[in-house]
């Protein structure tokens, strides 16, 4: 009668079902592809945007395996944890992530002084008391409080995140807090703004219409700076793994009781 009869699990759906073609007939999957519309649908970029910020907050959160080396989000600022990356028992040698925690202090401070400039110039603002130029306030608030927006954008939604994290998730947010260390120090030892600035109509009144970097910008610079370069060469064998450290100078280089450093005392 020329009929087929084919044998097998009546369950069509059942996971351990193998299923075989050997001859496709008709026209195949690319074809039938190749004739669909291709027409991309648009998306308004704040929608592109939400929805990638919730899957990725989505996924981040399925990564609840636990690390020896994880840490808060709390921690992060004041550098109490690094990360333990490679060790070699045969040479002590070790590759240990921290930050340069002076440069990591500073900017942690600036963010107080920030908060602090900002808040002593509102409360003088109410009292109709004038606590620096205008111009200088612009450029001051503006630019400091942009920076201070991108860190704890960077920053903050980790806390709400319930996946592994690391110290390292915290660069992002600490590469905004040098930027703002760096209009607080422009504030502070630099005396006037360079034009043009962001202030309608302009002040021709205002003398320090150029930036003038005193003696007092120099010793700040060359302080900061040289703070985070000793602290670069004292850290710099658990940067590199090289050379390795005795017990001694492994337990020296422990900054604070919480790095949990290998082959110190």
């Amino acid at each position: 009668m020329n009929h087929l009869e084919i044998s097998g699990n009546k369950l069509a759906k059942e996971p351990r079902n193998n299923w075989v073609a050997t001859d496709i007939l008709g026209v195949n999957a690319t074809e039938v592809n190749l004739g669909k519309d291709k027409t991309v649908k648009h998306m308004h970029f704040l929608v592109k945007f939400v929805e990638l910020q919730l899957r990725m907050i989505l996924h981040n959160n399925r990564l609840t395996g636990t690390h020896p080396y994880q840490s808060s989000p709390i921690v992060w600022p004041m550098m109490l944890r690094g990360i333990s990356y490679w060790t070699e028992a045969s040479s002590n040698g070790q590759i240990y992530l921290t930050g340069n925690i002076a440069g990591w202090w500073i900017g942690l401070t600036c963010i107080g002084v920030f908060s602090m400039i900002y808040m002593g110039h509102m409360i003088l603002q109410k009292r109709d008391k004038v606590m620096m130029h205008e111009a200088t306030r612009i450029r001051l608030t503006r630019t400091g409080g942009f920076f201070l927006l991108l860190w704890a954008m960077h920053y903050f939604p980790f806390f709400l995140m319930g996946r592994c994290l690391f110290l390292h998730h915290y660069l992002p947010a600490m590469a905004c807090n040098y930027l703002l260390l760096g209009t607080v120090f422009d504030y502070l030892f630099v005396d006037g703004i360079n034009t043009p600035i962001s202030y309608q109509p302009h002040d021709k009144k205002f003398s320090l219409n150029q930036a003038r970097l005193k003696l007092k910008s120099f010793v700040a610079a060359g302080i900061l700076i040289g703070m985070q370069f000793m602290v670069y060469l004292f850290l710099s064998p658990l940067t590199y793994g090289t050379p390795g450290l005795s017990a001694e100078e492994a337990t020296r280089r422990k900054v604070l009781k919480t790095w949990d450093i290998q082959f110190g005392k």
